[in-house]
């Protein structure tokens, strides 16, 4: 938040007279200068509202990216799981050691014998 100085106050060990503007103040202090009405709050200028969309946005959008990433892993964690045990089932040996890959073509000969 940015404030707007009405009386002579301190923050954050520097001075502020009437008519300076207290630039990202947070929360906290940003109340407690306006209570005491040492200032009033600006309003967010359109560069404010935009970051700050843009970064919700940035936010919400890798949050999804990693549901996804998540998802995709335990599925391919479901996938191998399904070929160990088919290949278990089958008599292969070491199929803990093996990656998918491995796994299908073992498989696939095991199936032709």
């Amino acid at each position: 938040m940015n404030i707007k100085v009405t009386g002579k106050v301190k923050h954050n060990g520097e001075w502020y007279g009437p008519g300076d503007v207290i630039p990202n103040v947070d929360e906290d202090d940003g109340n407690r200068i306006i209570t005491i009405r040492a200032g009033d709050l600006l309003p967010k200028t359109q560069e404010e509202i935009a970051a700050e969309e843009s970064a919700e946005l940035a936010k919400k959008v890798e949050e999804e990216r990693k549901a996804a990433a998540e998802k995709e892993q335990k599925e391919v964690e479901k996938q191998l799981k399904a070929l160990r045990k088919k290949a278990t089932d089958l008599g292969i040996q070491g199929v803990a050691e093996m990656d998918a890959e491995t796994l299908a073509a073992e498989i696939e000969v095991a199936q032709q014998k």
